[in-house]
């Protein structure tokens, strides 16, 4: 059942082909959705890594990717992520550039979605959604790594999409 803030997502089959449409709040059911999540890197090599609000149904206060959202129904990976990064960190990734860097299929990443990463170059600190984000600092991959496998609170993806890439 659908609510006031619920998007209306692209179903896919296994081999990521849109066979249908799901409610985001059906999703969780399901890996078959699409996804974006990219990373802001600047010239040090370091990520922008925001913290999530404690007030997020899905992982509260935890490390999460630079942007991240669903792709809503109808809608091309490369849009999503200009919605996204508008709506986070109010950055028009078109003004930076954007590429990807890689595409996911969950049943060959265990990835929670069909997943594009993309990487967007710039040497500002975003400026952040509040309702999203209470806070974000720039890290090295390494030192990243390394707080992922202490196992500080972060989003699902992040320490496998990291290892995936070899980043």
């Amino acid at each position: 059942m659908s609510g006031p803030l619920d998007e209306l997502l692209d179903l896919l089959d296994d081999s990521g082909e849109v066979i249908g449409t799901i409610w985001r709040s059906a999703s969780d059911e399901t890996r078959n959705i699409r996804s974006v999540n990219a990373f802001v890197k600047n010239r040090a090599g370091e990520v922008f890594i925001p913290q999530r609000t404690a007030h997020k149904a899905r992982f509260p206060g935890a490390l999460d990717f630079s942007v991240g959202g669903c792709v809503q129904a109808g809608e091309r990976y490369d849009d999503a992520l200009r919605r996204e990064a508008r709506e986070e960190l109010n950055l028009d990734v078109d003004a930076y550039g954007f590429y990807k860097l890689a595409d996911f299929n969950p049943h060959v990443t265990d990835l929670s979605s069909f997943m594009r990463v993309y990487e967007i170059r710039t040497d500002q600190t975003p400026h952040l959604n509040l309702d999203d984000f209470s806070g974000g600092q720039w890290l090295s991959c390494a030192d990243l790594r390394t707080r992922l496998n202490k196992k500080e609170a972060a989003k699902g993806d992040l320490l496998k999409v990291l290892n995936l890439l070899s980043m």
